[in-house]
């Protein structure tokens, strides 16, 4: 059983695909991991998680992902302010790395999830 388990973002396009395929247009449900959501997610607020699961829909296979601040912001119908400081957060409390590029979008590192 244990050989069975997919990354979340990879499970979570499945997922979505499933309830497209389902509805016949575009559904925007996924499946979030009980334990992931219990256990990792500990101590993090409401906006933090959202950003987090954002991050990890966007990731590659190695944590990697550059979704621009207005993007997410627009995915999560909030304010970019509400996601860079959520995203401060995220990279405070370790779960996430930031990496500056300029004049480009910042990379993001996924830190200790399975991508």
């Amino acid at each position: 059983m244990e050989g069975t388990f997919k990354p979340l973002n990879e499970f979570a396009k499945e997922q979505l695909a499933k309830f497209e395929r389902r509805a016949g247009k575009k559904s925007w449900w996924i499946r979030i991991p009980k334990k992931w959501w219990l256990n990792d997610l500990e101590g993090l607020g409401p906006s933090e998680r959202c950003v987090l699961i954002s991050l990890k829909l966007h990731a590659d296979r190695e944590g990697k992902c550059f979704p621009s601040l207005r993007t997410m912001a627009r995915q999560l119908s909030v304010n970019p302010k509400t996601i860079l400081r959520a995203v401060k957060k995220l990279e405070t409390k370790g779960h996430i790395k930031v990496v500056v590029r300029r004049g480009r979008f910042n990379s993001y590192i996924l830190n200790g999830h399975s991508c």
